[in-house]
């Protein structure tokens, strides 16, 4: 029997606050928005895309939300109306559409209210086996600078823009010498710099996702510029990761893995990391720099300190069962990949990993609106990163959060604490009463199959 435990996958959230640069004692962030753009990577596998779905998830505090779904060139004017605190599931067609290079345009798809906030979850499904989700984040919470993370084995950037034309300069970082991308007549190797230019409600696509499988191809710390605000969503199409404890290497050959990436605004000094904490497989972190000489502290049962030289440069760090804190002296960005199990020990083999965002402790906030699918053979659980004198004032569905909750301390005498709880599926509203700042994230395991659920990294 195959046993796959998912990541920490933070949970869908309404906040409805945006970015502030990181050194603002009042930053904090949204996934709540009235527009969002969708764009997802193009195949080059027609007899596999045929299996390729995309699912929109929407959530709202208020009734009567009307939401518009466009997409310029494409007979596509659909309007739906939400009700509180309900998922409503939007199926997006995904008809395969046969591209020239590697480097290309299209229309991206435009999710629009005029009468009241919600949030968008965007489930990807590749095939049976190849499944994550993404959090889209508003326009109104872009930016104009990001560095993209990856998985080894092929990568997507997916670029959106509002209003254009905007100027992009990109500057690109491939883990291999080898790594070239096709765009137009000309070959992009490591280090080249080049400019593009999106149309507004337009989408520039960067991939290598039409490539085999199996050409170790990363782009991390590949850096992206413009003259005003944009969305990145970034993707690995095959992304695979070594695991001890499975007995067929053959098993997943498809691991999709994906998110939104937050703006540099948006990057932290101060996180807390809690890998699994029922996990037999642990994961790792990949810390991104966005400033030259950036020194990183990683706290736990003992110290670490590294120091990453130039903006864009990534480290990444294998981790235990063990809560840690990471302090930086200037602002990163941390994602978390977790690695699937399976119920036998062997030599090793490739699967499926998922991966969220860390969010910056300054970016807690102090009320989310969420909704846990139900899926059969799941288990669901609700972790809380908070202050201990405050765990007093929170509650979940208007009952004390406290009650048969332990929590532990974070290191160095932190003063943040972490627990968690099973959560049952259905919608959920998790507020503190004070008010005060506190960070939640949603982990989950199943067997047999992956997980792919509506939810993603929360308060981004």
């Amino acid at each position: 029997m195959r046993r796959v435990d998912l990541t920490l996958l933070p949970i869908i959230c309404c906040v409805f606050v945006y970015c502030y640069p990181v050194q603002s004692k009042e930053a904090a962030s949204t996934t709540a928005g009235r527009l969002f753009y969708l764009a997802t990577p193009s195949l080059g596998l027609p007899s596999l895309d045929k299996e390729t779905k995309v699912i929109v998830s929407f959530l709202t505090p208020e009734d009567g939300v009307m939401i518009s779904i466009t997409k310029q060139e494409v007979d596509l004017k659909q309007q739906i109306t939400l009700t509180a605190m309900t998922d409503y599931l939007y199926n997006v067609d995904t008809e395969y559409i046969e591209r020239d290079g590697e480097v290309t345009y299209e229309w991206a798809l435009r999710l629009y209210s005029d009468n009241g906030y919600f949030c968008v979850t965007v489930s990807i499904s590749f095939n049976s086996e190849s499944t994550d989700t993404v959090q889209l984040l508003p326009v109104a919470g872009w930016g104009r600078q990001y560095y993209t993370v990856h998985l080894r084995d092929t990568f997507s950037i997916q670029i959106v823009v509002d209003k254009g034309p905007v100027n992009l300069t990109v500057t690109f970082r491939f883990t291999s010498m080898e790594t070239s991308l096709r765009y137009k007549d000309i070959y992009i190797y490591n280090g080249d710099e080049k400019q593009f230019l999106v149309q507004a409600q337009g989408a520039l696509e960067i991939s290598t996702c039409r490539r085999p499988f199996g050409k170790s191809e990363d782009a991390t710390g590949t850096r992206i510029v413009g003259n005003a605000n944009f969305g990145v969503l970034s993707f690995s199409c095959h992304g695979v990761t070594n695991s001890s404890s499975c007995s067929r290497s053959d098993y997943v050959i498809r691991g999709l893995v994906a998110e939104m990436l937050l703006p540099q605004e948006c990057y932290g000094t101060e996180f807390i990391v809690a890998p699994g904490l029922l996990q037999l497989e642990q994961g790792f972190i990949i810390v991104i720099a966005s400033e030259a000489n950036t020194d990183v502290k990683l706290i736990y049962s003992k110290e670490e300190l590294v120091m990453l030289s130039r903006a864009g440069m990534s480290i990444t760090i294998d981790l235990l069962q063990e809560v840690y804190l990471l302090r930086s002296s200037l602002p990163v960005q941390v994602v978390y990949i977790q690695l699937s199990t399976c119920s036998d020990k062997s030599e090793g083999s490739n699967v499926g990993p998922s991966m969220g965002l860390l969010i910056p402790t300054n970016l807690f906030y102090w009320l989310y609106l969420f909704s846990v699918p139900s899926a059969f053979n799941v288990s669901n659980f609700l972790i809380v990163v908070v202050e201990l004198p405050s765990l007093q004032f929170i509650q979940l569905d208007n009952q004390m959060f406290s009650n048969g909750f332990s929590l532990k301390r974070a290191p160095n005498n932190s003063i943040w604490h972490i627990g968690y709880m099973s959560i049952d599926s259905g919608a959920h509203k998790l507020v503190s009463t004070q008010p005060s700042p506190f960070g939640s994230y949603l982990y989950s395991t199943t067997y047999l199959h992956p997980v792919g659920y509506i939810a993603a990294h929360v308060n981004t």
